[in-house]
């Protein structure tokens, strides 16, 4: 019988010593990190953030690319984030999204658009002398006058 007890005292203590397995943490170290408000121009931003796990990042759109895409644990990991120019008449939208485990954060970039003002398709207009009235027809995507 103490040979039973000695073995099991053995058996608990090497399983009171086993450490356990800590949860995955996955923050942005500055949370004004997690949107960005942009012009037309193309931009980088670099975003910081921490972890305890192996992470990826990958962009939802193909105006943003992300380097590096993947990496180890580690504190003020630092994120490349490439924004081209918008030349295009709408407002976009993308995100990258950083996981690591079970955990995701996520940063939102919002890019405006190029105004356009344009007068749209012309014929050669005739006015007479006495001038006239003529209609243009006019493309926008902001207020003009």
């Amino acid at each position: 019988m103490k040979k039973f007890f000695a073995i099991f005292a053995v058996a608990a203590m090497l399983f009171a010593c086993e450490e356990p397995v800590p949860e995955t943490t996955l923050s942005l170290d500055n949370e004004a990190d997690a949107t960005f408000n942009l012009s037309t121009e193309a931009v980088e931003k670099v975003v910081a953030f921490s972890t305890n796990a192996a992470w990826t990042a990958a962009a939802d759109a193909e105006w943003i690319t992300v380097t590096p895409a993947e990496g180890v644990a580690g504190t003020a990991i630092e994120l490349t984030i490439d924004v081209k120019a918008n030349d295009t008449f709408d407002n976009r939208t993308g995100k990258v999204t950083i996981t690591a485990g079970e955990k995701v954060a996520e940063v939102v970039v919002n890019q405006v658009q190029t105004d356009e003002v344009n007068v749209g398709e012309l014929e050669v207009l005739h006015i007479g002398s006495k001038g006239g009235e003529v209609e243009l027809p006019v493309n926008h995507n902001i207020e003009y006058t």
